[in-house]
């Protein structure tokens, strides 16, 4: 049986109840869920106000986006899919006022990503693109990076629209300690540097591998965006940064030349003693032996990392939140030379039964994965569960569902779940939407 330690000194075990009760409600073609719990009673809480951090006003954030009928390439991070939405919820309850905030800051066909906030709890810094309304003109819309002031509700644009700004993508930032924040970005100032000085020719592409577009890498730059500089060197993709307890960076990196794989790197944010971690062999670990990819790294309370871990290409945008044990192993059997012990290093952290390699995973998918650092033992996830559609008919999956005739997999339907390990319980947050997925979720509050 899988235990999971959300925060530090408390273990349990993760035999949950599904849902306690579930209610299917089809309304325009969205599935509304009704789990354990209220709208205005989080488990954790005994009275509506009472013991509970969240019902203090700190503030929910979350992306959603639209799925499309193209698969999510991993390989393709700087994707524009439009139809996205950043929104501040008052609180992490169901009935909470909402509020669309990109709209102040991007009008017409945007698309968001990547949220953060800084460890005082008073910034949130996110990526933000603006759709190309000619793609046959010399002008290239871009992701860009700005930060939100949630105490005094302003946005500002993080680096100065200069001439490298207007041709450069950035995204997936994280705050570090000191107050910096490390993102990716197709820059590459000194990679640029390097090559045009030991080449002696005139220009640089900075493409990846496969020549389909510009190379993602690290970079790191003060609160204010200036001292911009770039810590890791690749000739694929290098994003996805979080910040270890040791104050290192774990990243994933596209080893695309001869492996096409997505592996965990860890870096110093100086940009010294960059190496591979984990695993090279570990991508046959998925469901059956299917393809598993680990992006998304972060860290739990206790210190340790997860990552959400799915196919390089899937039409379903999500996977598997799992815990890697990488400080011992290198491969999910394979012990680091100073570790005796044969696995496995991942284990799963939602324990609903997530397959990677069927038409149907009985256990849904997960999108994003937020622990909450107030040592309740709660954790906020977009999931998806699993669905049925047959003609006009959206139904849930169990045997008769799935094996009837005409039966194909629905398009997910992520919403926003309270997850509560001390009593085994669900709760909706954001009620799941068709053909929308929650990619990215943050709480607006100090992390200790």
């Amino acid at each position: 049986m899988n235990s999971y330690v959300l925060n530090s000194g408390f273990k349990v075990n993760l035999k949950r109840a599904r849902i306690r009760t579930l209610l299917l409600l089809l309304l325009g073609g969205n599935l509304l869920l009704s789990g354990c719990g209220s709208d205005d009673k989080l488990p954790g809480g005994t009275n509506p106000g009472d013991q509970d951090p969240l019902s203090q006003g700190t503030p929910l954030f979350f992306i959603e986006r639209r799925i499309t009928s193209a698969a999510d390439e991993l390989s393709d991070p700087i994707r524009f899919i439009g139809g996205g939405r950043l929104i501040k919820k008052a609180r992490a309850t169901l009935n909470a006022p909402e509020e669309d905030l990109g709209r102040r800051i991007c009008s017409g066909n945007c698309d968001f990503r990547d949220l953060d906030v800084s460890y005082d709890g008073l910034y949130l810094v996110f990526s933000v693109r603006r759709e190309d309304p000619d793609e046959d003109d010399n002008v290239e819309y871009t992701w860009d990076l700005y930060e939100y002031d949630i105490e005094n509700d302003t946005f500002r644009a993080l680096i100065s629209n200069d001439d490298t700004s207007k041709v450069n993508h950035e995204i997936t930032p994280r705050y570090l300690p000191s107050g910096d924040i490390v993102f990716a970005s197709t820059r590459q100032k000194k990679t640029r540097e390097i090559n045009l000085e030991t080449s002696g020719f005139g220009s640089y592409s900075g493409l990846e591998e496969s020549r389909q577009q510009r190379a993602l890498n690290l970079h790191v730059m003060s609160a204010d965006g200036q001292n911009i500089r770039q810590i890791t060197f690749n000739m694929s993709h290098d994003a996805y940064p979080a910040v270890l307890p040791d104050g290192s960076i774990m990243y994933t990196r596209w080893d695309n030349f001869g492996r096409n794989a997505m592996n965990l790197y860890q870096v110093n944010p100086d940009g010294t003693n960059n190496r591979i971690v984990y695993g090279m062999h570990s991508h046959d670990t998925g469901s059956g032996g299917s393809d598993f990819q680990f992006i998304k790294s972060n860290v739990l309370p206790d210190g340790d990392l997860f990552v959400l871990a799915r196919p390089m290409d899937s039409d379903y945008y999500g996977g598997d939140f799992i815990t890697i044990d990488y400080e011992n192993y290198i491969d999910n059997t394979q012990p680091t030379a100073l570790t005796n012990g044969s696995g496995p290093a991942q284990s799963s952290i939602t324990d609903t039964n997530v397959d990677t390699n069927s038409t149907y995973s009985t256990g849904g998918y997960y999108a994003d994965f937020h622990p909450l650092w107030d040592n309740t033992n709660r954790a906020l996830a977009s999931w998806s569960l699993c669905r049925v559609a047959n003609g006009e008919l959206i139904l849930p999956c169990n045997s008769n569902s799935m094996n009837a005739s005409g039966a194909t997999p629905a398009t997910p339907a992520y919403g926003i779940w309270m997850l509560n390990y001390n009593e085994n319980t669900q709760t909706p947050i954001i009620a799941g939407s068709t053909g929308i997925v929650i990619t990215d979720i943050a709480l607006g509050y100090r992390r200790t």
